[in-house]
């Protein structure tokens, strides 16, 4: 695994295992009747953030399938699957912040969580650019199949 794996890795696996802190959301709170109304804190397991969650968890499946040696048909890159996968998370949470989700309480508010979980989506994001830099700067130095050079003959 490159370093660009292991970023991707930590980032995912970061972002997934900060989705169970309980402080994604806020709701409730003020006052009913002049009785104080206590307020309820969520996790990211709600609204958008949900499926940011689930391609985290698919992500990280795609790491251990890639480096396992799975290939894909003709033309996509596997570095292609990580950054399109980590876009998907960062702007699933980004829309957690523009829609918050609804509850049995009212809407939730954003609380603490949400902008750590921006910043964990970002790192994920960061590791699969730089794995398609990689990927992409990788392909520009290898010589063209059958041209001779590769193999040191001549077709």
């Amino acid at each position: 695994m490159t370093a660009a794996d292991w970023i991707i890795l930590t980032g995912a696996a970061t972002y997934l295992a900060w989705t169970i802190v309980p402080a994604w959301y806020r709701a409730g709170g003020g006052k009913a009747f002049g009785i104080p109304l206590p307020s309820y804190t969520f996790n990211a397991w709600r609204g958008t953030t949900t499926f940011a969650a689930l391609v985290a968890i698919v992500s990280i499946a795609w790491l251990g399938l890639r480096s396992g040696g799975v290939r894909l048909g003709a033309g996509t890159g596997r570095s292609v699957v990580d950054l399109i996968l980590a876009s998907a998370g960062l702007a699933l949470t980004l829309l957690g912040l523009a829609v918050p989700p609804a509850t049995g309480v009212g809407t939730a508010s954003v609380s603490w969580a949400l902008p750590a979980g921006i910043v964990l989506a970002l790192l994920w994001v960061y590791g699969a650019a730089r794995k398609y830099r990689e990927r992409r700067s990788s392909d520009r130095s290898t010589p063209i199949a059958g041209s001779g050079f590769s193999t040191g003959v001549r077709p």
